[in-house]
């Protein structure tokens, strides 16, 4: 099966579908052919994709923003075997691609995301999602993401760290003070320190739209292919999000419905 792009479709699906959208006619005569959709694909680079998202969501961009950070995996055709000594058997499990991302709480815009392996750690990769951003509010993060280094990333750009502490923390900062900061919040009212972790729950809305649209599953068979494929799915949610917000802005209506 070819990959898959932003639409969700084949190459052949592809251009079926730019030749039967009466949109599409009213501004092309000419449509490239499955094969031309191909070679494209192969020269497409993700720094080229972030830099047509970074255009998308560049009026989103602002200081405080309250982000969220999480991270969720993609199915493979890939697979993993080994040999296990202790019990003398062979083991195999189907590789996953996974996303890291940091969103506004505020948009649901993805303002920035990295993917790795399924068995690298999500606290490496904190210090990417938040590095290009400007001033910021409060960050939420999971167990996965807590550490006093992470925390002291946070604190550096004048944000609040609500990265969930584990059962095991202890309050001693060893060389980053917004450790004990952050530490103490949590302990001296622990209600309201929860309250606002619990907005990190955005995020796996955030998730769930991108797998629901454009699948769990990365159709490409190489590794770089799939990084691309996957790439494309976080390009064209934010461009979903943003016609969202756009409309919601012009109609005046509120962006969330809460019940």
């Amino acid at each position: 099966m070819h990959p898959q792009n932003g639409f969700n479709k084949t190459y052949d699906g592809i251009e079926a579908h730019m030749k039967d959208s009466e949109t599409i006619k009213q501004h092309y005569k000419n449509f490239p052919g499955h094969s031309v959709i191909q070679r494209g694909m192969k020269r497409l680079s993700i720094t080229y994709i972030r830099k047509v998202m970074n255009r998308v969501i560049r009026f989103l961009r602002r200081k405080k923003m309250n982000i969220a950070v999480d991270s969720t995996g993609f199915s493979t055709h890939n697979s993993s075997t080994w040999y296990d000594i202790r019990i003398k058997r062979h083991g195999s499990r189907k590789d996953c691609l996974k996303l890291h991302i940091s969103v506004d709480i505020d948009t649901g815009v993805i303002h920035w995301f990295t993917t790795t392996p399924w068995n690298r750690h999500d606290s490496k990769e904190f210090e990417q999602l938040i590095k290009n951003l400007p001033e910021l509010g409060d960050v939420i993060g999971d167990k996965a993401f807590s550490s006093r280094y992470n925390c002291q990333l946070v604190y550096d750009k004048k944000g609040t760290p609500y990265l969930c502490f584990r059962k095991n923390a202890r309050s001693l900062s060893k060389g980053y003070p917004a450790w004990i900061i952050s530490f103490r919040a949590y302990k001296n009212d622990t209600d309201t320190w929860l309250a606002i972790y619990h907005l990190r729950s955005i995020i796996e809305s955030v998730f769930s739209s991108i797998k629901r649209r454009w699948s769990s599953f990365l159709h490409s068979r190489k590794r770089w292919m799939q990084k691309r494929e996957l790439a494309l799915k976080v390009l064209s949610y934010n461009v979903k999000q943003v016609l969202l917000i756009c409309y919601a802005k012009e109609r005046k209506v509120p962006l969330w419905i809460t019940h």
